[in-house]
């Protein structure tokens, strides 16, 4: 029997122990773990798997923050807020209410200069419309009373973090 450590979903992301700490990588592996068990049906046991399932786990792609939320981050960076805690309600509205009117100006007009779509659909005239018009969301960013501008940085926040899909594949099939 095999067992999948931290250290083997980290060479399969190409992370180190600096980039991701061990109990993230962990709840990882047990959030794989039940997934696993549903779609196969079968009990998985992460500590105990057979060297096929542990070796069945394939890297498909990788997907990198947009650069619409790039420029978001440079500029929330450079107002001082550690991207680290931006999904942190409490550090985001505490860090917002430190800010000069020209600072949180400067954050409304780079979030209106950079439309992600999921930034869009926050605002009301861009909800449940396949394509949202860009004028509704700008209107939008700049009425936003601070609950609303905390979440779209926490929604950057979200969107900063790189995405890894992996692929296992059922040797039994």
């Amino acid at each position: 029997m095999a067992s999948v450590t931290v250290d083997d979903v980290r060479d399969v992301i190409n992370l180190s122990s600096n980039d991701i700490p061990d109990a993230k990588v962990l709840k990882m592996i047990k959030r794989a773990e039940v997934t696993l068990e549903l779609e196969l049906g079968k009990e998985i046991d992460y500590n105990g798997c057979s060297d096929a399932e542990k070796a069945g786990m394939q890297r498909i792609v990788e997907q990198s923050p947009c650069r619409e939320v790039l420029r978001v981050s440079d500029v929330l960076s450079g107002l001082g807020f550690n991207l680290q805690f931006l999904s942190s309600p409490k550090y985001v509205e505490e860090r917002l209410g430190r800010l000069a009117a020209e600072e949180l100006a400067s954050l409304r007009e780079v979030f209106a200069e950079n439309a992600h779509p999921r930034f869009m659909k926050e605002f009301k005239g861009c909800r449940h419309v396949a394509y949202a018009r860009k004028v509704d969301y700008v209107r939008g960013v700049r009425d936003a009373d601070m609950l609303k501008m905390a979440k779209l940085i926490k929604i950057v926040g979200v969107l900063l973090q790189t995405k890894v899909y992996l692929f296992w594949r059922n040797p039994n099939f």
